[in-house]
């Protein structure tokens, strides 16, 4: 079962979001999945922190590089290259 210790998987972000709470109660089920699949794995707290830490960074940079925008130049719409 979950452990009642998840503070840990939380304070990675520090920062809380507004979120609605259907999306709320889907991060809090998948938070206590994560949990229990690494106590069953035995790992130490120090190991989830880690695991988590890891998992966080990942996650963030999958945002980051999803919605940073282009490093292609911009060029002028068609229909402005046609005016000029």
């Amino acid at each position: 079962m979950a452990s009642a210790t998840r503070s840990h998987i939380r304070t990675a972000g520090s920062r809380r979001l507004a979120v609605n709470p259907s999306r709320e109660l889907a991060l809090q089920s998948i938070v206590a999945i994560l949990e229990d699949q690494m106590t069953d794995m035995g790992l130490t707290e120090e190991e989830k922190n880690a695991k988590t830490a890891e998992l966080v960074a990942s996650v963030s940079d999958a945002v980051t590089s999803k919605f940073a925008p282009s490093a292609k130049p911009l060029t002028r719409p068609r229909s402005a290259a046609l005016q000029a």
